[in-house]
């Protein structure tokens, strides 16, 4: 199957998305599944999964560049032209497509969503230190902002700076500016907006809480990323929508929950832009029945190709002829163990 996707794409230039999944959370993972994606059909090209016994240190946190390049690698081993490559921030990705050879034609841009994600979080935990609590109201609106600039500076990385920057005259009340000195002028793309139409009250200028959002705008680490997200896409954010899609498909005839009399349940729901509560049924809860369907009809696929009953030979670059286990040094005997090993009862 692989082969005639890579045939079907020969001698074309591609797209790629590309991200990886560990086998747990947080840093204890032991695999590390990563995938390569041509991103106009979402038509997956290359898998790879890394276990932890094969990179430096036996660190899960570096199994992700490992996945990439791997991937990338089999990639460009085949008569594919890969043209931009689009990953989240991970920052030894980054370091390896700015400084391996074999990457010099390639593109690197970074998901948007991620990026957005990130300023949004930056945002809200500043807005937990005392006296900047109005921020939090901002975050969604400068993640949003974030997504605007990426749209709109067609490629241009200063003209992305130049609008990004605009979000700390905004939030003070002001919608024109000066740039370059004063030689030209900066201003926002909405319309007037009427004291119905603000939801947010405006800060101001210079304070504790406006200087906090300016670290976080103007920080050069982050404005020096931006180089990445300057070809505008929503991969991540249009892949989550369809997921939403079939969730909410498979759920849509849910039934209102009822308490013990028999009546329908409701909970009070407030909204911020009619400032009024009101009540919302609560529904059975989801199921996610259509998960085994899914499943199901992903093996009876697998069936068709003749793959599931194959003898799989170990190969070479199995992680188990590495070692038995995850551990950095030999396991003693189990006698020594016991002998050591002290109870606190």
């Amino acid at each position: 199957m692989r082969q005639r996707l890579v045939n079907e794409r020969k001698n074309k230039e591609i797209l790629l998305t590309a991200d990886a999944r560990n086998d747990s959370p947080g840093h204890c993972a032991q695999y590390c599944t990563y995938t390569i994606t041509d991103m106009e059909d979402k038509v997956i090209l290359q898998q790879d999964v890394v276990d932890v016994r094969e990179v430096e240190g036996r660190k899960s946190t570096n199994m992700e560049r490992v996945g990439f390049e791997r991937g990338m690698d089999a990639i460009l081993s085949t008569e594919i032209i890969a043209k931009e490559v689009i990953t989240d921030g991970h920052t030894g990705i980054a370091s390896l497509m700015s400084h391996c050879e074999k990457y010099a034609d390639i593109v690197h841009q970074r998901d948007v969503w991620h990026g957005g994600k990130n300023i949004g979080k930056k945002v809200a935990n500043v807005a937990k230190e005392k006296g900047d609590e109005d921020l939090l109201q901002w975050s969604g609106a400068v993640k949003n902002h974030f997504w605007y600039c990426s749209r709109l500076c067609n490629g241009n990385v200063n003209d992305f700076k130049d609008l990004w920057r605009g979000i700390l005259h905004h939030v003070v009340n002001e919608h024109e500016w000066p740039i370059d000195d004063g030689k030209s002028a900066g201003k926002c793309g909405h319309d007037p907006l009427s004291d119905e139409e603000r939801e947010k009250p405006w800060l101001e200028k210079n304070s504790k809480v406006h200087k906090a959002l300016q670290k976080i705008v103007l920080s050069k680490r982050f404005l020096n990323t931006f180089l990445y997200f300057t070809n505008f896409r929503y991969v991540g954010y249009k892949l989550r929508n369809q997921l939403a899609v079939i969730d909410f498909n498979s759920h849509r005839n849910r039934q209102p929950c009822k308490n013990a009399a028999g009546e329908i349940v409701h909970r009070g729901q407030y909204s911020k832009r009619t400032k009024q509560w009101r009540p919302v049924t609560v529904l059975q809860p989801k199921d996610y029945g259509y998960i085994p369907t899914l499943i199901v009809k992903i093996f009876e696929e697998q069936l068709k190709t003749g793959n599931v009953n194959r003898k799989i030979v170990r190969g070479a670059d199995d992680p188990r002829n590495i070692a038995a286990n995850i551990a950095v040094m030999p396991r003693p005997s189990i006698e020594h163990l016991v002998q050591v090993h002290k109870s606190r009862f």
